[in-house]
């Protein structure tokens, strides 16, 4: 600590020796969860090292938007699982949806109408169908596409729609979709909307 000449004190820095580092200086510390905590949030107490072996070295280093793309395994499908409990004690699963059934349910949901005034066909998106389709397909585990669940629940093959209506409550379905959206890579205020479109109608 050194004194100005009015008497004010001043703390100035000490500098580090060359090749020594600051007893001050950040450490770069890599932790990870441990196996018996993979499942679910962890606080950092219950964070193990991660064996120099192990490393992932790519962390820190800026990503290549080109090198990320040709890099991309397009086969490999995103799934995500849901607790629906206490309804169904087994956690379903789901799967990200593809571009080409995006279009596909998105045309099997849209209904076509002719505006009286100016004789236009006008298409409209009956966005209640097209969330509970999605649910229908993109829902891996149970299968809701099996004939079984058509013939116990007397619902047409062709309305997958219907059974997800009539098998699943309203908060199951928001919940499903929610998680399908979320992987298929839609925003946050589309994923909302979806939800609270899927819950106006119960």
């Amino acid at each position: 600590m050194a004194e100005e000449p009015n008497g004010a004190a001043v703390v100035r820095p000490v500098q580090p020796q060359m090749g020594a580092a600051p007893e001050n200086a950040l450490q770069s510390v890599r932790l990870r969860p441990r196996a018996d905590n993979a499942s679910r949030a962890v606080s950092v107490a219950e964070l193990e090292d991660v064996p120099p072996e192990e490393e992932d070295h790519r962390v820190g280093q800026p990503y290549d938007p080109l090198e990320e793309l040709l890099s991309l395994d397009v086969t490999r499908g995103i799934e995500e699982s849901v607790d629906l409990r206490p309804v169904f004690q087994s956690k379903w699963t789901v799967k990200a949806l593809s571009n080409e059934r995006n279009a596909e349910l998105l045309e099997r949901a849209t209904r076509y109408k002719r505006n009286p005034r100016t004789q236009e066909q006008i298409r409209e998106l009956d966005n209640i169908e097209f969330t509970r389709l999605i649910v229908a397909y993109c829902v891996t585990s149970p299968n809701l596409l099996d004939p079984k669940l058509y013939a116990k629940y007397g619902v047409d093959r062709k309305r997958p729609d219907q059974l997800v209506a009539k098998i699943l409550l309203p908060g199951h379905v928001d919940r499903l979709a929610g998680v399908i959206m979320r992987i298929s890579g839609f925003r946050d205020d589309l994923v909302t909307e979806a939800k609270n479109l899927s819950s106006s109608e119960a």
